[in-house]
């Protein structure tokens, strides 16, 4: 008896270990090839290489990520490898504030299927490995701030002010997107707190709102002056975000097939555990109400399909997350077979299109193997004068960093930065532009700066190289490799 019990005890903890270990060693091995999937896995590579050199970043840039980064690199002496663990165990995290979710309620084997809802999702396999690393790894941080506010009631004031805060910090600090999934799920439960007369509306508590909104913004302008910009925008031109929806995409079948199977699936899922938290509603305590109502509220909108294409691949990337949340409390209190069963399925689902997913893999990289060869070979012959900078194809701009250690920029702002301080510009130019095999779907546009101190605005992958066919000047440097020819346009 005394080992049944044991066994039996043990189990979810086992079960949720499995789970666990599968998860990172199946994302470990998507990252097998010499690049990593999408058009930024250089970047990593690039901040990483500048922090342990130089103690800074190459590019403007929310820092917690990139030092945990460069923690594991400074160990193992490896910057590729300590990318390629971080994109595999910093992600599988989120296990232990779903298990401590999970297992408030009698459900053996609840924190085990949460916990394979979150890792094997499409979107932490194949969507954010390699090219939204910092996306995913501050993912840990939402749960373990949902699992604060679910057991908020049950600790001292100190206590659980301290814990919240530090929480935000630390995603304040870690990605941008994240941030402001974690101020709407705040938003949303401060609502249901004040409608349930929980939290009473006082001046102090409404200056503390504010202030601290305002030192997050004051943090952006400071750390990440791009990002700032970028939240003055969206601000002033709130309706851009509905630009070209997300239905279009989906409807004409040129929205990313991982965004799109999560967009569908948030959306009905965001429904169903809705109707029925309405109707299991008088179950919930005043913690689990708050939580509940609040994350569905914000994986509804995230996954909205009137957001535009612009911002939709993040957005909607990020909506499982709540949805994660809230499946976990409303499956524990649901009160019928049938209530179960749907939720059930809503995960069953989730995770054949996972299996479905794998047959396409993540997002390939910026350049096969045999061009990356090429192009570190062709990096070898190029010596660059002093105070020189590349301007190259986004991804490709990263790649030339790491490879070339120089300043670099997009094409796509070329004609709008200013390079005056450069003594020299040399424009990359690839031999084989079109040739769709060698180029990534796309994956959405990468959140990283395009020049440093510059501008992080999403570059277009449809614009053609700026200058390419500008003739270089009298005496210029031209370095023509098998595959791409570097060319100094002043």
């Amino acid at each position: 008896m005394p080992s049944r019990h044991l066994l039996t005890k043990s189990l979810p903890f086992a079960a949720s270990a499995s789970v666990v270990l599968i998860s990172v060693f199946y994302k470990f091995s998507l990252t097998s090839n010499s690049l990593l999937p999408g058009l930024d896995g250089a970047y990593y590579w690039v901040q990483v290489r500048s922090l342990l050199e130089n103690s800074s970043l190459a590019f403007s840039d929310l820092p917690l990520v990139i030092y945990v980064q460069a923690g594991i690199a400074w160990l193992l002496n490896d910057i590729p490898g300590a990318v390629r663990i971080s994109d595999a165990i910093l992600p599988a995290l989120s296990a232990f504030p779903i298990y401590l979710i999970a297992r408030r309620y009698p459900i053996r084997l609840l924190p085990a299927v949460g916990i394979a809802f979150v890792l094997l999702n499409p979107v932490q396999l194949f969507f954010f490995t390699g090219d939204f690393i910092k996306n995913e790894a501050a993912i840990p941080l939402v749960f373990l701030l949902s699992w604060i506010l679910l057991s908020w009631d049950e600790r001292g004031a100190r206590s659980r002010y301290a814990m919240a805060g530090t929480t935000i910090l630390a995603i304040s600090f870690s990605h941008f997107g994240t941030l402001l999934l974690t101020l709407m799920i705040l938003s949303f439960w401060l609502l249901v707190r004040i409608r349930q007369k929980q939290i009473k509306i006082r001046p102090l508590a409404i200056g503390i709102v504010i202030l601290s909104g305002l030192l997050v913004v004051l943090m952006l302008a400071l750390v990440v002056p791009s990002r700032f910009t970028r939240l003055t925008t969206f601000i002033s031109n709130p309706g851009d975000i509905f630009i070209l929806p997300a239905w279009r995409a989906i409807f004409y079948g040129y929205a990313n097939p991982v965004i799109a199977c999560t967009i569908i699936l948030c959306q009905i899922g965001s429904i169903l555990l809705g109707v029925i938290a309405w109707k299991i509603r008088s179950t919930f305590s005043i913690s689990e109400i708050s939580v509940v109502w609040s994350s569905l509220i914000v994986a509804f909108v995230l996954s909205s399909p009137i957001i535009g294409i612009d911002w939709f691949n993040r957005l909607a990337a990020l909506a499982f997350v709540p949805l994660a949340v809230s499946g976990i409390i409303i499956f524990a209190k649901s009160s019928t077979v049938l209530q179960r069963t749907l939720i059930g399925a809503l995960a069953v689902i989730t995770l054949l299109a996972s299996a479905t997913l794998s047959l396409r893999g993540p997002t390939p990289p910026v350049l096969s193997e045999s061009r990356y060869s090429d192009f570190k070979e062709f990096a070898k012959t190029v010596d660059l004068p002093q105070n020189s900078i590349v301007v190259a194809s986004h991804g490709m701009e990263f790649l030339s960093s790491w490879l070339l250690a120089t300043d670099v920029a997009s094409d796509a702002y070329y004609e709008t930065s200013c390079l005056s301080s450069y003594s020299a510009i040399f424009l990359l130019i690839d031999k084989h532009v079109g040739v769709a095999s060698d180029k990534p779907s796309s994956a959405g546009a990468s959140d990283k700066p395009a020049t440093s101190g510059e501008s992080d605005k999403p570059a277009d992958s449809n614009k053609k190289p700026v200058c390419k066919n500008q003739i270089p000047p009298e005496g210029a440097k031209v370095f023509v490799g098998n595959e791409f020819v570097l060319v100094q346009v002043r």
